[in-house]
């Protein structure tokens, strides 16, 4: 069996241990068996993926249930989050994209406002958790 550094072959891959799918069969019907599939089949699914459905990202654009969207900016770090927004804006302004920066770097101020006030409370986490849904999911908001 190869490392976790080697890319394993499409038999060193196997079958899915919840569904029993094989990424032969994922590309033969276009569909994954189970949700377990996506983390088995990862790096080859993520070249089917960014192959099949290129939108200028290397990211998958199916809907995705909003109950689940909500819960995930509710999970968000915020000390991370920051960090995260921090980082895009410079990529941004690098990149010359002035009002995405502009968007990114408002959302920042309001985020870092959150985290000085302190001991975080119910109604500053659900603030944050709006501004994190903005911003991770823009097409939503």
């Amino acid at each position: 069996m190869s490392s976790n550094s080697e890319i394993k072959t499409i038999d060193e891959l196997g079958a899915c241990e919840t569904c029993g799918s094989t990424i032969e069969q994922i590309v033969r019907n276009s569909r994954v068996g189970c949700s377990k599939c996506y983390e088995h089949f990862a790096e080859p699914l993520s070249y089917i993926i960014a192959a099949v459905q290129f939108v200028g990202e290397d990211k998958h654009v199916g809907s995705t249930p909003e109950r689940y969207k909500r819960e995930r900016a509710k999970s968000l770090d915020p000390i991370k989050f920051a960090t995260e927004l921090a980082q895009k804006v410079k990529l941004l302004a690098r990149a010359e994209r002035y009002e995405e920066a502009s968007v990114a770097n408002n959302m920042l101020t309001e985020v870092k406002s959150i985290i000085k006030r302190g001991e975080l409370g119910p109604e500053d986490r659900a603030e944050l958790a709006e501004i994190a849904y903005r911003h991770m999911y823009p097409e939503s908001a």
